[in-house]
């Protein structure tokens, strides 16, 4: 079959052409030859009476060719014509896509940073497309669990370099900003996101009884600084290109934060607020009724993102009824959010500032695994009872190089006084 050259003045569009080309698929159209050039010929017939191709000629015109590449298809009856032009046009409309394949294929072009509008697809239907490969559950609509409280008289079953595996997770008594320690929590695997809530460096107490203290949230600027940046650099180690990173923090510590997080090699793109329901008093003016996200990623290639497009940077999530178990404790709702935006089911979510275990809880609600470290013996105790407390026994304690099941250590995990 010759392929010809003929001015687009000689083409004629078939009258009864009954597909419809609205301006929004002719601007397709005409990105995909000016991105591509013009690779799929006009078909006409020994009129010049177009065949197939009208919406092809319809972006020629705009675009301003002044010729057109065509193929002549000269043996076709008239019947045979209106046969062929509307069997071109329907059997291409028949059947779908394998959702599992084209998400690969657009995910390689995203990878590539190439324009994923070029395919054909717009925006929403690429939302769309993610939305259904991902089993969403419906933020909002996690049950907040029953958390333990922590006796600050009784000694903690847990000790520095614990490692303890909870179901799909993995839990280390030890330093976020250690290096040695963090690759032992992470072993050969690389992260898709962070969620974390480092201390504040506010001194904060607890308003409950117990007034619960936080390890490292009482450091000069300079130092807290330092000790920021030695734990983003190790989530940054830790985490794969394009993998997003949310971090919970306090508004006076916010230069520290930003600083800290953009030297360790992050990209930072936006801050959020997680806006509550009720006030948390204090000693200022004006009392705090919200807490900022820092939102960022670990360049290399695009960043993960599995939700849609109507997405805002206010979060309005109700504060947890009390914080026996963790001063700054969050619900699980929240913790939820960014996870389900920008992590699939199956992915690991890295916190290294576990506190009251609630970026865990979230994880196993949401199908992802959990890759956790606290540095205080006390809050490792809190988080496996909440993981226990949920009906999950599948618990292992790694110490000094013995392993334990939950049987051999339940009596003392849960003794009241040790």
């Amino acid at each position: 079959m010759e392929i010809k050259k003929l001015k687009i003045t000689e083409i004629v569009p078939y009258v009864n052409n009954a597909k419809e080309h609205p301006q929004e698929q002719i601007n397709k159209i005409k990105a995909s030859i000016q991105a591509f050039g013009f690779n799929d010929p006009i078909a006409i017939d020994e009129n010049n009476v177009i065949i197939e191709g009208h919406g092809r000629l319809i972006a020629l015109e705009q675009l301003g060719f002044q010729e057109v590449e065509v193929i002549r298809l000269d043996h076709l009856s008239e019947v045979e014509k209106k046969q062929y032009i509307l069997a071109h046009n329907k059997l291409t409309m028949e059947t779908g896509f394998n959702l599992e394949k084209l998400e690969l294929e657009l995910e390689a072009i995203k990878v590539s940073e190439g324009d994923l509008t070029l395919t054909g697809f717009n925006l929403d239907e690429i939302d769309d497309i993610n939305l259904n490969l991902v089993d969403r559950a419906r933020v909002g609509e996690i049950e907040e669990d029953e958390v333990p409280e922590i006796d600050l008289e009784r000694e903690p079953f847990s000790r520095l370099g614990d490692f303890w595996k909870l179901g799909d997770h993995k839990l280390l008594c030890g330093d976020a900003t250690n290096k040695d320690q963090v690759q032992l929590l992470m072993g050969e695997e690389k992260g898709q996101l962070v969620v974390t809530d480092p201390p504040y460096n506010v001194n904060y107490e607890g308003s409950t009884k117990e007034k619960l203290k936080i390890a490292n949230d009482n450091l000069s600027g300079n130092e807290f600084y330092y000790f920021l940046l030695g734990s983003y650099s190790r989530v940054y180690e830790s985490l794969e290109d394009g993998g997003g990173i949310y971090v919970f923090h306090a508004d006076t510590e916010g230069i520290n934060f930003r600083k800290a997080m953009v030297d360790a090699g992050f990209y930072f793109a936006q801050c959020c607020v997680w806006v509550k329901n009720s006030l948390v008093m204090g000693r200022q003016d004006y009392h705090w009724q919200h807490e900022p996200i820092l939102v960022g990623w670990k360049p290399g290639k695009a960043h993960n993102w599995y939700s849609d497009r109507k997405q805002t940077t206010v979060w309005k999530f109700d504060r947890p009824s009390r914080n026996d178990i963790h001063p700054t404790m969050k619900p699980l709702n929240l913790i939820a959010y960014p996870i389900e935006n920008s992590s699939k089911p199956g992915d690991i979510v890295i916190d290294l500032f576990g506190g009251s275990g609630s970026t865990l809880m979230a994880c196993q609600e949401l199908e992802r695994k959990c890759r956790t470290m606290e540095i205080d013996p006390r809050y490792v105790d809190a988080i496996v009872k909440r993981y226990l407390a949920s009906g999950r026994e599948d618990i292992t304690l790694m110490r000094d190089g013995k392993t334990y099941s939950l049987d051999e250590i339940r009596d003392d995990l849960l003794r009241e006084d040790i």
